[in-house]
């Protein structure tokens, strides 16, 4: 029994994951027109489709064109991180203060938990 509950659990799950995808895809003006029935609905949907369609191309119209520029700050993280805070004219004292919040916060954390880990069976604590 609880199988089979389980089973129609993953389809419900399945079906509606589906929808939620094919939601993000049809604006929603333009599903609720055609979802209606309506012989009018029937023409607005066709309408806001084009006005849409008419928004889409100029959207498309306005984009930048040519070749895209190559991003200076690549490779991964730490690069990134290197770049920003250590390397020329953006050199800081960042990483230090960095090292020593991470230092404090890794410190602490394991000063409360080994203290948990030894006070386990004790009462109020």
């Amino acid at each position: 029994m609880n199988a089979a509950l389980g089973r129609s659990i993953l389809k419900r799950t399945a079906v509606l994951r589906n929808y939620s995808s094919l939601r993000e895809i049809i604006p929603p003006n333009i599903g609720h027109a055609a979802r209606s029935g309506d012989v009018a609905a029937e023409s607005t949907a066709s309408a806001l489709s084009s006005q849409d369609v008419s928004k889409v191309v100029s959207f498309y119209r306005n984009l930048p064109k040519g070749e895209v520029e190559a991003k200076t700050a690549g490779g991964g993280p730490f690069n990134r991180y290197y770049s920003r805070y250590i390397e020329g004219e953006n050199a800081s004292p960042a990483p230090i203060l960095h090292v020593i919040g991470a230092l404090l916060v890794g410190g602490y954390s394991i000063h409360y938990f080994m203290h948990l880990k030894h006070h386990k069976h004790a009462e109020n604590h």
